[in-house]
């Protein structure tokens, strides 16, 4: 049983993204107590294995929620894969972003004097996703979407809020009003110029926070009071991009007509230091330095809530 549930722990803290090789190794050091415990305790591991499972999958923590990244720049000329490889196997993986915030740091990160491209952990996939401009991947949680017959086959369309309270999938290059939101006053402003989604967006972070989300029936509400015309802009969009580590977020920091066309084969994505950072999609076997990241394992917090629930005496020190 002790090898067993070993094996299991520590292949989900490390399989699901939440932490390197060497994470790994220093977990073994200091959750000895944590192992015996669980090992006399089965039941409470089959909670935790699921728990964490279900937080993962179900969009309501994905790893990037879990996961605060540090950010390594490696100046090594290596393809996308070779790059990928390279960051799971001296870190975690290559460099997922959730926010505007993360993505500031994640440029400081390069050298100040290189003016090409960087891999990061964005590549094409199979399907396409609904999420939010901020990061979030929590539409399954509350969502008014009706999908326009016009858009049934655009692989990437953009979301607007209507007066009659549902979201409607339009082209992003519809010109529409938009709704843009400030975290800081956590206050909404309608904005009555018609721009092209991808020019809302940029509209917003430049002068606010960026579109606004809709994460409950009040925030709905909150919103329609500013919906005047047929169609306004919110944060919502769909795409067919995704994150080397899984990771569910959705922000995006393309640069201005960027990313080429569907049909392109430029499947990976880098970061334009040339142009402040911004992304375009490349073709994946050019030969570029890279950004890793490697997780500081907030994932510890849930597990020392978990231990003082349930009153058992735990050391622990963050690494």
């Amino acid at each position: 049983m002790r090898t067993n549930i070993n094996r299991h722990v520590f292949s989900l803290l490390f399989l699901s993204g939440m932490c390197s090789p060497l994470h790994v190794l220093i977990f073994k050091l200091h959750f000895q107590r944590f192992l015996v415990f669980l090992q006399q305790n089965v039941s409470l591991y089959i909670h935790l294995w699921f728990y964490l499972w279900f937080l993962q999958t179900t969009g309501l923590f994905g790893v990037s929620a879990l996961v605060a990244r540090d950010f390594f720049y490696v100046d090594m000329a290596k393809t996308w894969l070779e790059a990928q490889s390279y960051c799971r196997k001296k870190h975690t993986d290559l460099a997922t972003v959730d926010n505007m915030s993360e993505m500031q740091t994640l440029i400081n990160q390069v050298d100040p004097f290189y003016f090409g491209d960087v891999w990061i952990g964005l590549t094409k996939g199979a399907e396409t996703r609904w999420g939010w401009s901020m990061g979030d991947n929590t539409i399954q949680q509350y969502s008014m979407l009706k999908t326009m017959s016009n858009t049934l086959f655009i692989n990437e369309s953009c979301g607007a809020i209507s007066q009659d309270g549902y979201w409607y999938s339009l082209s992003c290059f519809s010109l529409q009003e938009f709704i843009c939101y400030d975290e800081y006053n956590s206050m909404i402003y309608s904005i009555s110029v018609k721009l092209i989604w991808r020019e809302a967006q940029a509209y917003c972070r430049l002068k606010y926070t960026d579109l606004v989300d809709i994460q409950s029936a009040a925030e709905q509400q909150n919103v329609l009071r500013l919906v005047f015309t047929d169609y306004v802009w919110i944060g919502l969009f769909s795409d067919y991009w995704k994150w080397s580590d899984g990771a569910t977020s959705f922000f995006r920091y393309w640069g201005t007509g960027k990313p080429l066309s569907l049909f392109n084969i430029s499947n990976c994505v880098v970061m334009q230091m040339n142009d402040y950072g911004t992304w375009d999609n490349s073709l994946c076997d050019r030969r570029l330095p890279f950004v890793c990241y490697e997780g500081q394992l907030c994932v510890l917090l849930l597990l020392l809530l978990l231990f003082v629930k349930l009153n058992v005496n735990f050391m622990c020190t963050w690494i």
